[in-house]
């Protein structure tokens, strides 16, 4: 029946306005659903009740609760009419002549406009209306003024005419943990440690977290928790008998007085909060921390805190300036000559001799080295401290650090005997440059960057002295990026650890699990080619390889390459769009490696470079066959298909070929959850990373 209903609904949608789809739904119901009939008895004011009664389950504070009552309390007294039949126009109206008779500002109106579109979202997602009539009525613009804070010099004056030690640890413990003013009232003696410098808070919505504060904060603490003698359990007291527990309001008064005493502008609590999240950011500490020590649940919340220093701001600016009128740059071809390693041939690869390095062995895709043991010229040889660039497949530059190799095709040797370079340097500015060379690179099958355009490109290029600096700067950040990659490797070791633990090593089956073949599991395909006509500068994302990747390491969405709006929705109708939960394989240069699809995504991506699974049989998950293709088993047999390829490379015949140990499904089924505990972690250390991350 439900279905019956949503048809005729959604076939009349283009011929009737939304007063009248409403008016067509509540015909509908009344004469076939008796559940509707009961819905439409409702009053205004009980749907109120439910609403909040929603909103208290949710863990709204009582302080919410009565803000919303108060809000949506008004709206339903001045509108004559029930809820059920709102429309868009009848609230646009009332939000007008709302700040007109209370002359309120645009920010008022828009905290009532927001209280009022949660009220009728909630009746909407309850199925008491079809759609609610605030849907179209946007965020009301407000001027944004520049929110200061609080300077050194400032905090030291209020600290200077602090005359009581509870004041002075008060200020202390807000401008040091930057929590909330409501958190600090609930304070009791017995949340200090102050051995360790640290307390337990309770923010919005019952959230436990603990802050930290500094030695100023202790030293002051200690004294006015030494110099009390009533028997409160309360941190922060009345002055006066019978000293009771300090209000918000309370500290708020005390706060504003002590500012006006000395010309401070507009002191209030929340401007210490503010404070200590614009000096930790000034300070070099990741965003993402500020946000857990702010106790924020949006880092978009933690944004609008923690304001940038507008003295450095105009620092900075003034550097950028200077660099842009000083910075000289040059062509890659006028500062080294790049040396082509050799075509070695599939029989010249042996067991004995020097090894042979490919592109795979850079990148750490490579399991089998191998090895040639006769003449070759001495160009191609490999000695720690070369600086490799590889210039087909995967784009990408590294320092050679491992003994003694020669160097196969597609990849340039520098030698710098055009130009004196620091070679750490070199490195930043060619990996900087790296997307600028991805869009130089031709061929359908295999990308790749010709010698010429490759001369071409142009690096930042400042004398050797500022080289020096700039590398030993860079150098510190990746030092950073680096423990980080590490303790990513770490967690990547730990999911491993546990997946051979749980099922034994994919490449011996020691449990003796029943195997198939990948094409029986799922379906094994690639996307619709998209021709290089097809492409655009904007629209929907385009992913190669490399933007792939950089989802799966670094979390970022950027992408150069789009497609139009219409020629994704064709590809959406048409069902060649992945879908949630389903795999995209790596296939060229970098093999192997597995992302999996959210309901968020939205994008296409190349053809023949991704292979793209989908359609699970019932007795596989994709979170197991991910993590498959990072063990060495498959890893093992992907360069036993592609052996003596130059390039390494996993067509859709030899995905399908895949040999695939399969376990019970609940089995698996434990182990995605052990990989969702992990990937919080894994979350929290690449947003921090990505903080750092420059290049």
């Amino acid at each position: 029946m439900e279905e019956k209903i949503m048809t005729i609904l959604n076939e009349m949608a283009e011929y009737l306005n939304v007063s009248q789809m409403k008016k067509l739904q509540e015909v509908i119901l009344k004469v076939f659903s008796e559940k509707e009939a009961e819905k439409s008895e409702i009053n205004n004011n009980e749907y109120l009740k439910m609403f909040l009664d929603a909103k208290r389950i949710e863990g709204c504070s009582d302080r919410t609760i009565d803000y919303y009552s108060k809000t949506i309390t008004h709206m339903i007294a001045t509108i004559p009419f029930p809820v059920r039949k709102v429309t868009t126009e009848n609230m646009r109206e009332y939000l007008s002549d709302y700040q007109k008779i209370n002359n309120c500002s645009n920010v008022t109106v828009d905290n009532v406009r927001r209280n009022i579109s949660s009220f009728f979202s909630w009746l909407e997602e309850e199925d008491y209306i079809l759609k609610s009539p605030m849907k179209r009525i946007h965020k009301i613009k407000t001027k944004k003024a520049v929110k200061t804070v609080i300077s050194d010099e400032g905090i030291e004056r209020l600290r200077d005419h602090c005359t009581e030690c509870r004041d002075l640890a008060m200020i202390d413990l807000l401008y040091s943990t930057g929590m909330r003013v409501g958190e600090l009232v609930n304070l009791n003696i017995e949340d200090i440690d102050l051995e360790r410098r640290e307390c337990v808070v309770y923010g919005k919505g019952d959230k436990e977290r603990r802050v930290y504060f500094d030695a100023k904060a202790k030293v002051h603490l200690k004294s006015y928790i030494e110099s009390r003698q009533d028997t409160n359990a309360a941190l922060f007291v009345t002055l006066n008998a019978p000293h009771k527990r300090l209000k918000i309001s309370g500290v708020e008064i005390r706060i504003r007085e002590l500012g006006r005493s000395i010309d401070l502008e507009r002191i209030h609590p929340h401007k210490f909060r503010r404070t200590m999240a614009t000096r930790a950011i000034d300070k070099g500490m990741p965003i993402e921390q500020v946000q857990k020590i702010l106790g924020h649940s949006q880092i978009d919340t933690t944004m609008q805190y923690a304001m940038v220093n507008q003295a450095n701001v105009k620092s900075s600016h003034q550097k950028i300036c200077v660099c842009r009128v000083v910075m000289e740059h040059k062509k890659l071809g006028d500062i080294a000559t790049y040396v082509n390693g050799y075509a070695f041939k599939p029989e010249d690869r042996g067991t004995k001799g020097l090894p042979i390095i490919r592109i795979q062995d850079l990148t750490g895709n490579s399991y089998d080295l191998g090895f040639y043991n006769g003449e070759y010229p001495k160009k191609i040889e490999l000695n720690n401290g070369d600086i490799l660039i590889s210039w087909s497949a995967s784009l990408g530059v590294y320092e050679w650090n491992r003994g003694k190799a020669l160097l196969n095709q597609h990849i340039f040797k520098a030698v710098f005997d055009k130009l004196d370079v620091n070679k750490k340097y070199f490195v930043f500015a060619v990996k900087y440059n790296l997307k600028e060379m991805e869009k130089r690179t031709h061929g359908a099958t295999m990308k790749h960057i010709t010698k010429k355009d490759f001369d071409n490109v142009l690096v930042p290029f400042p004398p050797l002295n500022k080289q020096q600096e700039i590398a030993a700067t860079l150098d510190k950040l990746q030092s950073i990026i680096t423990h980080r990659r590490t303790q990513l490797e770490k967690l990547d070791l730990l999911v491993k650890a546990r997946f051979v633990e749980m099922f034994g090593d994919p490449e011996f089956n020691n449990y003796n699990w029943d195997t198939f073949k990948m094409a029986e599991l799922c379906t094994v395909s690639s996307s619709k080619r998209v021709y290089q006509s097809e492409l655009t500068n904007e629209g929907v994302p385009f992913l190669r390889i490399s933007d792939l990747v950089n989802r799966m390491d670094y979390n970022t969405e950027t992408c150069d390459l789009f497609i139009s709006e219409e020629k994704y929705s064709d590809l959406l109708n048409n069902g060649l769009v992945p879908q949630k939960d389903d795999i995209l394989v790596t296939a060229r240069g970098t093999l192997g490696r597995c992302y999996i699809v959210k309901d968020t995504d939205r994008f296409y991506f190349q053809d023949g470079m991704i292979t793209w699974l989908s359609s699970y049989s019932e007795k596989i998950i994709p979170v197991y066959i991910s993590y498959l293709f990072s063990m060495h088993g498959i890893k093992k047999q992907i360069e036993e298909m592609q052996a003596g390829s130059t390039v390494a490379y996993l067509s859709i015949a030899m995905t399908k070929k895949l040999s695939i140990m399969l376990p019970p499904l609940d089995l698996q089924t434990q182990f995605a959850d052990f990989v969702q505990q992990v990937d919080k972690s894994r979350f929290i250390t690449l947003k921090e990373n990505k903080e750092s991350e420059i290049l």
